[in-house]
């Protein structure tokens, strides 16, 4: 749910993280992304919750940016990708 209708929220699958230091890893890295406003990540549930910056889920800058987040976290040795 979003409390700003101008916010947009992605939610990232995440495969490969074992223990606290791998959630923190992802989400002090994406915390430092500029289209990111806010990182919840759920070791257990095996995902991240994304608030985007700006922009509506259905934007084009919004699907740029749950790419990028995506990429980023594979860059990090995991295996993530955009949940449906």
């Amino acid at each position: 749910m979003r409390c700003f209708a101008s916010a947009a929220e992605v939610k990232i699958a995440i495969e490969g993280m074992m223990c606290d230091g791998c959630s923190g890893r992802i989400e002090k890295v994406l915390k430092g992304m500029e289209t990111v406003k806010s990182v919840k990540v759920d070791l257990e549930g095996k995902s991240a919750t994304v608030e985007l910056a700006k922009g509506d889920a259905a934007s084009a800058e919004a699907k740029t940016a749950a790419s990028a987040l995506v990429d980023t976290i594979n860059s990090l040795g995991f295996e993530a990708k955009l949940a449906h």
